[in-house]
This record gives C-alpha cells, structure tokens and sequence, in this order.
C-alpha cells in the first residue's frame, strides 16, 4: 500500500477528526452511563453487556475508516498516511472502551460493596450482637480491654447512626485510653479523633452519646491537642456544653477536654476564648454551685486560660471576679475533704484573675481534677476473670467470622 494521492489530504484531516469524534463520543457514552443509585443494580448488570457490545461495535467501524486507503474500504475511501499515526488513531477507540470498561467495574463493585455495608448497618441482629460485645468487653479486665481498640472503633464506624452503639463505644474507648499507660496515644493513632468529633456532630441531641464521647475525648486531650485542635474539636466540645448546660456530667467532661488542651497551648486559650468558653464555664460555676466535680473542673480550666496572661483573655474573664470571691467566702466556712478541693481551685482562679504575683505551675492540677470513672469493668475473681477473658476472645472471633 503506498502513499496517499495529494488530492486526498483535505479528506485525510477531516477523517482524523470524525474519528477522534467518534472514539470520544463512545469512551463518553461508556463513562456516563452509572447507575444513578443502589437499586438500579439490576439495571446495571441487564444493560452493562449491550453498551459494551455497542462500544465494541464503534471501536471496529471505526478502525475500518482508519484503514480506508485499502483497495477495497469497508465503508468508503477516507485515506490516513500509512505509518504510525494510521495504527494509533485505528486502535485508540478501543483502548478507550477498554479504559471505560476497567472504570465500569471498579465503580460497580464500589457501588456493591457499599450497598453491602448499608444493608450491615441495617441488620438488627448486626446491632444487637455489636451491643453485646461492648458490654462484654467494658465488663473484661482492664488487661483484657486494651487488645481490642481497633475492633471498638470498626464497630463505631460500621454504625455511625445507631445512638446505642455510639454510646456503649465510647465508653469503651474511654475504658481502653483508662486501662493503661499510653492506651491513649494509641487511640488517636488508630484514628478516634476524627470519628469522634463526628459522632458529636451527627448526635448533636443525645445526651449519652454526647456524655461518653467528651470522656473519651478528655482522655486523648493532652496526645491529640492539635489533631482536635486543627479538626474543630473546641467548637464541638462547647456547643455540646452548651446543648446540656444543665448536666452536670457533660459540664465537668466538657471542662476537662478543655483544660487538657488548654495546657501549655496559647492558641486553643484563644480558641476557647474565641467561642465563648469564658461563658459557658462561668456558667457553669453559677449553675451547678452544689456539685464539686463541676466546681473543680471549671474553676482549674477558667485558671488555665488566665494562667496565659494575656490581656484580652483577662478582660473577658474580670467580670466572673465577684461570683468567685463569693464561691471562695462561702467554701471557706464548710468542711470536708471535697470543700477543701473546690476552695483550692476557686482560689486559684481568684488569684490568677487578681493578677496575684504568685508563680503558677501551668499545669493540670491532678489533684484537684476529679477523674471521670466511666468504666464498668470490675475484676470479681481470679477465676471469673479468666472465663471473660476466654468469652470475650470467642465473642470476638464470631463477630470478626460473621463480619467477613
């Protein structure tokens, strides 16, 4: 076959370009044509076969027209210069179908395992076995719990809606960070920041979900300060105070997120500041005056952020001045351990708002913060205690052989 005549090079532009046209209008129709939702699976599966056929067929007609300078051309003489541009332009058609095709199945099998993990989440029996193996694990000993902080939050995440679930993982989480040293930092490497603050958001009204998830969070406070920092943690933490200011088990864990993060770190002072921390912890002096666990909390992070002395943070906190003189006199006069707790922590805050010329350790006080206690787990016996490990251990193993 040799070369085209001259007078065919006006045709050999236009051929170019109705063959690029047509291999890109079928690689279009190939990658447009999804399913617009789960239930049209079915759909999907009876009309997948003729648009590859259709494809197949523009892929061969065109591929025809690319070899047009032929004596005897299928469907007309449309002459493209023999060499390699002949053979690209001849076969990128089907390198296109072949492309859309891979993208096809990919996005099919996507869509099928999500609507496999929509129809887990939807499984009653799913839940309740999920329900049963948090309660038996925050009923395990402490040794026990902290093996199982991966499996706590895949449970979490495979039912992010289910109140109940949030709820009861939490609480584990918060009992794995608890069982021992550097559980924490852990936790926050497998991911449980993120998915917390979430939880937070999308249970906004569940007062449980709120209560465990803020216990949680104040144990990872210190090791995450900046992850919670960067993904909005402040705000959160303060709108669920907000939400139940008249729970006075959201007040104190909601003051000692705040305070762990308000460690050493002028910018979650500003942060807190910023979103109207001062009055929400102001208020909760005033309103849970007869509660000391609320006392200490607020009253040791209200310390924390003067401890920075910066000029606009005092400036906001002054007029909380005269309440805490008052909260002082009046816990001078009684007795008791707890009342001696609270009065360190109140006259702290007065003299950190008085300017006192009094060093202060930029600490958390460990002393006067109560420790949140939500763990359920109680060693009863040495030989009951190696029956829930070994239950806990075949709980597991049904629930990872039931999930695959």
């Amino acid at each position: 076959m040799g070369r085209a005549e001259p007078a065919w090079s006006k045709l050999e532009v236009r051929s170019k370009h109705v063959i690029i046209g047509q291999a890109c209008q079928a690689s279009v129709i190939l990658l447009s044509a999804q399913p617009a939702s789960i239930q049209e699976l079915e759909a999907d599966r009876i009309g997948g076969m003729p648009l590859l056929a259709g494809a197949a067929l523009v892929s061969l007609i065109t591929a025809a027209l690319a070899m047009g300078c032929e004596e005897s051309p299928l469907l007309g003489r449309f002459c493209i210069v023999e060499g390699p541009a002949q053979l690209a332009v001849a076969f990128a058609p089907l390198l296109l179908a072949l492309i859309g095709l891979a993208y096809w199945l990919r996005q099919r099998r996507m869509r099928q395992q999500h609507a496999a993990e929509r129809s887990w989440r939807q499984d009653a029996e799913a839940q309740r076995s999920a329900a049963e193996l948090l309660d038996a694990l925050l009923d395990s000993p402490p040794a026990e719990i902290s093996k199982y902080s991966q499996q706590v939050l895949q449970i979490i995440q495979d039912f992010p809606e289910k109140a109940v679930i949030q709820h009861k993982g939490w609480l584990a989480v918060e009992a794995v960070c608890r069982a021992q040293k550097g559980n924490a930092a852990q936790m926050q490497a497998a991911g449980a920041v993120p998915i917390l603050l979430q939880a937070l958001e999308e249970h906004r009204r569940v007062r449980q979900v709120q209560r465990a998830a803020l216990d949680a969070l104040s144990c990872m406070a210190k090791v995450a300060r900046q992850q919670i920092f960067d993904l909005g943690g402040i705000p959160s933490v303060l709108a669920a105070m907000t939400k139940f200011r008249r729970d006075p088990d959201v007040q104190v864990s909601g003051a000692l997120v705040l305070g762990g993060l308000c460690m050493n770190s002028d910018s979650c002072r500003h942060s807190v500041v910023k979103y109207g921390g001062v009055n929400v912890l102001t208020a909760a002096l005033d309103r849970h005056e007869q509660r000391p666990d609320v006392l200490i909390a607020a009253a040791e992070t209200l310390a924390l952020l003067a401890s920075g002395r910066h000029a606009d943070i005092l400036q906001r906190m002054m007029p909380s001045l005269p309440m805490v003189q008052a909260m002082v006199i009046k816990h001078s006069e009684a007795e008791g351990s707890e009342a001696k707790v609270v009065l360190r922590s109140l006259q702290k805050l007065e003299a950190q708002l008085l300017g006192s010329t009094k060093k202060e350790d930029d600490e958390w006080s460990d002393a006067g913060t109560p420790r949140q206690n939500a763990q359920k787990a109680v060693v009863r016996s040495a030989q009951d205690e190696v029956k829930q490990v070994a239950e806990l251990h075949d709980r597991f193993k049904r629930w990872n052989d039931r999930r695959k």
